[in-house]
């Protein structure tokens, strides 16, 4: 294959990045390779850099990411939950998988919150602590599973007055995984720059393999000429917050979730405990109350 891969993309949104390594990985890959028997494209110790993390979502039109499942994604990752029932009703090609019990292997949500509040008040003692690293692949994952976390490890540091996030990947598919995996943990960046009361610096992402599925290069292809629109959809933003207040909300809104995604009605339930979220964490609710009606009024209920 090519001797001089390009292995480093840079750029404030991650619509002109992606787009960048769509091209770069299709046309000029390192490798050919074929993992459990599937063609790949592949480029190794590809670093990707957002110098603005709250360019994180994929907005291009032809990507059709599935924003409501993004939300849940990122929320069970930093408020340590895991529900399989949910990850399905939100993205039901996740059921592949899941193991025999009917629960995920990998799920990050429980790995996470275990360092989360250690992360929290080591980077509030020690700003200049190079400590604030936590394992998601682990030795407990060395077992037959097919779902084996694509992610090593995320590391914060404070410099400059900013806090910036590494997360290290062994390997990241560039249609599926990549739009979510840099939304989500740009929120983990985002949750903790909020409680430490921190600007956000730089996100970079490492990927051991950064990869294309070579049956699906006529899909990336046809991104390249999908309209950006980064003015239409855009996260909501963590302003400033007390950290265990901003779990408490994640925790309403969960609990939020599941009484609608039950019985759809807003009943007066429902609107008290909306009134207990504040205007960073409310507009996730509204996007998953407004998903959980389209889904119900498509399916007949």
């Amino acid at each position: 294959m090519h001797n001089n891969p390009k292995r480093y993309f840079e750029g404030n949104n991650i619509d002109e990045i992606y787009l960048d390594l769509i091209r770069e990985i299709s046309t000029n890959p390192e490798h050919r390779v074929s993992p459990r028997g599937m063609a790949v494209k592949e480029t190794n110790g590809v670093v990707v850099r957002l110098t603005n993390p709250r360019k994180c979502l994929v907005t291009l039109e032809e990507r059709k990411l599935n924003y409501a499942f993004t939300i849940i994604e990122k929320l069970e990752y930093i408020s340590g939950r895991h529900n399989a029932e949910r990850i399905e009703f939100y993205n039901s090609n996740f059921s592949h998988w899941k193991n025999d019990l009917g629960y995920f292997d990998g799920a990050y949500g429980p790995r996470i919150a275990y360092w989360r509040e250690h992360i929290y008040k080591l980077l509030k003692k020690d700003p200049d602590t190079r400590q604030a690293v936590y394992n998601i692949y682990s030795a407990n994952d060395r077992h037959a599973t097919k779902d084996v976390p694509c992610t090593l490890n995320h590391q914060f540091f404070i410099r400059d007055g900013k806090l910036n996030m590494i997360a290290s990947m062994r390997s990241n598919d560039i249609l599926w995984g990549l739009p979510y995996d840099i939304n989500a943990f740009c929120f983990i960046l985002e949750f903790y720059s909020a409680v430490l009361g921190i600007p956000m610096g730089t996100y970079t992402h490492i990927a051991g393999s950064m990869h294309i599925y070579e049956e699906r290069e006529e899909q990336l292809t046809k991104l390249l000429k999908s309209p950006i629109r980064y003015n239409e959809i855009e996260n909501p933003i963590l302003l400033s917050y007390d950290y265990n207040r901003l779990l408490y909300e994640m925790d309403i809104l969960f609990m939020l979730e599941y009484l609608y995604r039950g019985n759809p009605i807003r009943s007066i339930e429902i609107i008290n405990l909306e009134s207990s979220l504040s205007s960073g964490i409310a507009p996730y609710w509204n996007m998953l109350q407004a998903h959980i009606d389209k889904k119900v009024k498509s399916n007949g209920r």
